[in-house]
């Protein structure tokens, strides 16, 4: 809600700003819907799907004149889908966008992890689907700065059966690692106190055994080596890929020790 509102309220120059909240039906389970109505510029429909991409904007003059990163849709329809929810969308240049967020109404319930395992509809699943996902045991560590990563990452982890601590800067990451035992430490190299790179060499240094994943916005080879060169073990572009995470943790849990341990 907070990226959908904000970007309503960045890309609206006149007019106003509504959030709706209402309750809604499908496949015979109750949903909570959150629409955010804007007067702002639009998006054309052979565009509509695609600022949901990465790094995607309506066009090249939007991002010049209103900045940003492209991410945020991304991050929020994902976590939308984690909630085993939607978000979706209708616009028409000129004359503003609403941008809808439903959730399952009954997802809390007591006694389930929030991210427990359950189909919202009726239909038979797929082989694939009823497929038991593959989970792990074992205590991770997310360096993160930017409050919807740590969302993201924590409910990705929590899914595969991970305990998950979760710290903001540098200065943290280093106190968690040294005060507690981690089997894996996911660290965003570029924290304020401390920058991952400096955190990793430190903990190498101090004779640190558990493996350290770093996160990173770059994507070149350079930036690869630099993370290994610090002391980390692997490397994860952002925004993160769930199968590249999920084969990571694969990669951890085979190693002698420490290890995740997969079950």
């Amino acid at each position: 809600m907070i990226n959908l509102i904000g970007n309503a309220l960045k890309f609206t120059e006149t007019g106003h700003v509504y959030v709706r909240v209402s309750t809604e039906k499908k496949d015979n389970l109750m949903h909570i819907r959150f629409d955010v109505e804007d007067t702002g510029i639009g998006i054309p429909l052979e565009r509509q799907e695609e600022i949901f991409e990465l790094f995607a904007q309506g066009d090249m003059t939007t991002s010049r004149k209103y900045g940003g990163t492209g991410l945020g849709l991304t991050i929020t329809r994902q976590l939308a889908r984690l909630l085993n929810g939607e978000l979706a969308l209708t616009s028409e240049p000129g004359k503003g966008s609403t941008f809808s967020l439903s959730i399952p109404a009954d997802f809390y319930m007591e006694g389930q992890t929030f991210l427990s395992q359950r189909s919202a509809a009726p239909t038979p699943p797929s082989k694939k689907e009823t497929a038991k996902p593959e989970t792990f045991a074992g205590n991770v560590l997310i360096a993160e700065d930017i409050p919807a990563n740590q969302i993201l990452m924590k409910r990705m982890l929590q899914k595969r059966g991970l305990t998950v601590t979760v710290v903001s800067d540098g200065r943290q990451a280093l106190e968690k690692a040294l005060a507690q035992n981690f089997d894996l430490i996911f660290l965003d190299m570029m924290m304020p106190k401390l920058t991952g790179y400096e955190v990793a060499r430190i903990l190498n240094s101090k004779g640190g055994k558990t493996p350290i994943v770093a996160l990173t916005a770059r994507a070149m080879k350079d930036d690869r080596e630099k993370c290994t060169q610090a002391g980390c073990d692997d490397y994860l572009t952002k925004p993160l890929d769930q199968k590249k995470m999920l084969n990571i943790l694969k990669k951890i849990s085979r190693r002698p020790q420490p290890k995740l341990n997969s079950y």
